[in-house]
Order: C-alpha cells, then structure tokens, then sequence
C-alpha cells in the first residue's frame, strides 16, 4: 500500500519466516486459510488516502483532500487539486502521476460530498478534523499504473483509518472499527460520479479457491537460472 496506509508485510517480512522451508510453510498455511475464509484481494496501485476538512466557500462546507501522512505542510494542511503540482514534482519539469490521481480522485468525492455526509458523520469523519482525523485508506488504479494491468479504472476504500503519532515529527495510520453498511451506502452513491470519469468504486473485493493449488508441483518443477 504505501503512503498513509502503510507498508503490508511480503511473505519474507513476517517473523516466522526465516528460511526456504518457512516460506513453503507459509504459503501452504495460507492456502488452507484461503479455503476456510475468503480472503481480500491485494491490488498493485497507489495509495491515496484522503480525509474531510471544513470549506467555508464549498457548497457542504467541507471538502475532501488527499494526505500521505507525512509531517509536510501540504500533508498537514491537505493536498488539494490546486497545489498537488507542489506536493509531487519531477526532476525533469514532467507531469507527476500523483497530481492527475489526486485531481481525478478529489474531483470524484467532492462532486459526491453533500450526498454521502450522513454517512460520513457515522463513520466520525466529521469530528476532529485536521492532520489526526480519520480518513479513507484508499488505493487508486489506472488501468496500468504499477505493474499489473488491468481491465478498467477504479478506486478501492479498503477501509477507515486514523492518523495518529509515529514519532516527535511524524505520523501514521491505523485502522479504526466502523460501519461496513456505511462504506457500502457512500460506494453506492459515488458510483455515478465515478462513473462521469469512467471509473468504478470498490470496497473490499473477496477472493476465494476455486481450484485444487498444486504446490508440489511447482516446487519439484526444475528451472534454469541464466547468469551473464
């Protein structure tokens, strides 16, 4: 994930691995997990959790804006369509992906916010507004934006989350409890204004097995390893 939804372990992060035979352990535990309890499904694109923040000027007097969760002013404050070109920059003078994300993204939810404010208030967004509110945990995908490709546009809210004190100067998140119907109700509204962008909205998207996972097999297949 990245950014304000932290880092998510690869299987060699996890203290239990420390050796080839771990790693077959843990992938054949994950396997029988799977079986028992659908999982979610891991998507390659960039995290761009945003929060609410008041808006005197906007017609619902508040306004969304992106937050990376760093100690920057622009993080602070809110990252805004307007200023995303001074948040994200290049070295060679090239539009940053991230400013079109965050313009595309904001330009989504804003159009939406004076439908889904209810919702909002039951998931405590509109209470302690500032750099320690709660926000979207959020992925956003091009249909190519990482590696993988994918069939269409879409934004995924994997859930609510609160920015809270890393260190003397920094910050981080950490998911919060809070009402799955509401998230579903606020995806629901979103959907047409994502859809005048040609993107689709997400919450959690279950995966499941289908099929027997041979892993014995891949593990006696042999392999050849090129060196130059």
């Amino acid at each position: 994930m990245g950014g304000a939804g932290g880092h998510m372990w690869h299987p060699f992060d996890c203290p239990d691995v420390n050796s080839g035979q771990d790693l077959i352990d843990f992938f054949k535990r994950s396997i029988e997990s799977v079986k028992r309890n659908p999982a979610a499904l891991k998507i390659d694109g960039v995290n761009l959790s945003f929060r609410v923040r008041e808006n005197p000027g906007a017609p619902s007097g508040y306004e969304f804006v992106v937050d990376r969760s760093s100690m920057k002013p622009l993080d602070v404050e809110g990252v805004t369509s307007d200023n995303a070109d001074q948040r994200w920059s290049t070295t060679d003078g090239s539009p940053h992906g991230m400013v079109e994300a965050t313009s595309i993204l904001l330009g989504i939810f804003n159009a939406a916010i004076g439908d889904i404010l209810p919702e909002l208030k039951e998931l405590g967004m509109l209470e302690n507004m500032g750099p320690f509110a709660r926000f979207f945990n959020t992925e956003f995908v091009l249909k190519k934006i990482n590696v993988k490709e994918y069939p269409f546009n879409f934004i995924a809210l994997h859930g609510i989350s609160q920015f809270v004190k890393k260190g003397p100067k920094s910050r981080k998140g950490v998911p919060v409890d809070f009402n799955q119907d509401a998230l579903e109700r606020i995806k629901e509204k979103v959907e047409a204004f994502a859809g005048e962008r040609d993107f689709r909205v997400y919450t959690s998207i279950p995966t499941g097995v289908k099929r027997s996972v041979l892993l014995e097999d891949a593990l006696n297949e042999q392999f050849t390893i090129v060196y130059k």
